[in-house]
């Protein structure tokens, strides 16, 4: 016992000498990032396990989709059999989004939900190979399927070689399983609506599986919940309430407000869920759940971790030892946080890694050896950059990130920044991040005061950098 004791001192004293610094990748692409032009489009994104970017450009409607495999250069790969894939729809039909997940031969599996001109529903999955050939499953448009109304949210490709819809039906949850034939497993729809009637109307937003239960991420009409069914369409009634973990209620005339972002399990098969709030302050809430199905009051602050994120639209990441890197939204740009496994924000990290990178960020995925790889659309343009995540040894030099300070805080009429260069550059962003006047009132010593009497009541973000481009930005609430 005494070794082992003693390894955890060593292992913990170690941790404290190290920490990680996050920049762009200078080798790929250009200054790390790869640009895709898309007609009304949307970016996803998959990582294969020699550590290789996939990119779905994913169009609605009657447009052609394409699968693109870039190398760890970001460059299109020449030595397979279709790069980029392009995906035609197989009539003239009305398409939505579609989804796209891989599995551990790196095979790619692309689906969408489609409206014939018959007024059916369709699903169509293809499967492609890890060469990027099309099999040749219905001549080439893999399955293709008539199926039951319903508005797709997630497409999950399961262990068993079945895949997993989840959506909304009406005003009903739904999840559906098919095979790989493309065949409705009747027995896994009909158990999941009988033991499920109980819940109120809403989507499964998100879903996850972890090879021998599926997780859902319900929207109802009051809530944001957490649901567990086993692989027949049966609740499993040991977790939670009854299947269901219940992590947030909200008024049903706000659930326009509320929007699901992400689900993960991680290694002890605890299940990381994070969802948004869009009103105004926009908002991000991430909740741990043990696999019993309780929420884990020991993660973040009584089990979740809130923070204010001026885009809302917050992805979760998991390294091989469970820690969480996520993005926080500001005015100036996007920035990456680390959290441990028990919600412990990683402060080391946070000093280490001031930068803002002025990219949209819907999707970060993080793949070893020690990369991160972000996804996003805008303006008709996809941006997929490269992150290197390298360890390095802490130094005193980030002593400076905790001299540098504001107070008070929430603000009235004047504001003070302590320890600071005096002839440095101060902005201060509205929430909705527009530019606001700063008149600083004096500089004295290492000390600037800037009157803030002009701001309404509200939250706001004041930027500092220094001639040596030291950088931090400070949240601050105006309150009379």
């Amino acid at each position: 016992m005494k070794y082992i004791i003693l390894l955890v001192v060593i292992q913990t004293s170690l941790n404290s000498l190290y920490s990680q610094k996050i920049q762009l990748d200078s080798a790929f692409g250009t200054n790390g990032i790869v640009n895709f032009i898309t007609d009304y489009g949307f970016g996803y994104l998959k990582v294969n396990s020699n550590n290789e970017p996939i990119v779905l450009n994913a169009g609605a409607y009657l447009v052609n989709n394409s699968i693109n495999y870039l190398d760890q250069n970001g460059i299109l790969k020449n030595n397979l059999h279709n790069n980029p894939v392009i995906i035609k729809p197989p009539f003239d039909i009305f398409s939505e989004y579609p989804r796209m997940d891989i599995d551990s031969n790196n095979n790619i599996y692309f689906m969408r939900s489609l409206i014939g001109k018959d007024k059916k529903h369709y699903i169509q999955i293809i499967k492609i190979l890890e060469n990027s050939e099309l099999d040749t499953l219905n001549k080439g448009i893999g399955i293709l399927k008539e199926s039951f109304g319903f508005s797709l949210q997630s497409f999950k490709r399961l262990k068993d070689d079945n895949y997993i819809l989840s959506g909304q039906n009406g005003s009903n949850s739904i999840f559906v399983k098919i095979n790989e034939q493309g065949v409705i497993d009747s027995t896994f729809h009909n158990n999941f609506v009988n033991s499920t009637q109980f819940l109120r109307t809403g989507s499964i937003a998100a879903v996850e599986s972890d090879g021998e239960n599926i997780y859902g991420v319900l929207h109802l009409e009051n809530s944001i919940s957490l649901l567990n069914i086993k692989f027949d369409g049966l609740i499993n009634s040991n977790f939670g309430s009854n299947g269901i973990v219940n992590l947030f209620s909200f008024n049903p005339s706000m659930i326009q407000q509320y929007q699901v972002r992400n689900i993960k399990i991680l290694h002890d098969n605890s299940i990381i869920v994070s969802f948004s709030n869009e009103s105004i302050p926009k908002s991000t809430y991430v909740y741990k759940v043990t696999k019993n199905g309780l929420i884990d009051n020991t993660f973040g602050n009584n089990g979740s971790i809130f923070n204010y994120n001026y885009s809302s639209n917050q992805c979760l990441t998991i390294d091989k030892n469970d820690n969480i890197y996520t993005n926080i939204s500001y005015p100036m740009g996007n920035k990456i946080v680390k959290y441990s496994k028990n919600g412990t924000i990683d402060t080391d990290f946070e000093k280490l890694n001031p930068e803002f990178y002025p990219i949209n960020i819907d999707n970060i995925i993080y793949s070893e050896p020690y990369t991160i790889y972000s996804i996003g659309t805008y303006n008709d343009t996809i941006t997929l950059a490269k992150f290197t995540v390298k360890p390095v040894v802490n130094s005193n030099a980030i002593n400076e990130d905790q001299l540098v300070n504001i107070f008070p805080n929430p603000i009235h009429s004047s504001i003070t920044l302590k320890n600071v260069n005096i002839n440095s550059k101060i902005r201060i962003f509205d929430n909705l991040g527009r530019i606001q006047n700063v008149n600083i009132l004096d500089k004295i010593g290492n000390n600037i005061f800037i009157n803030v009497d002009h701001l309404i009541n509200g939250i706001y973000f004041i930027e500092y950098t220094d001639k040596n481009y030291f950088h931090k930005v400070f949240k601050v609430i105006k309150a009379n």
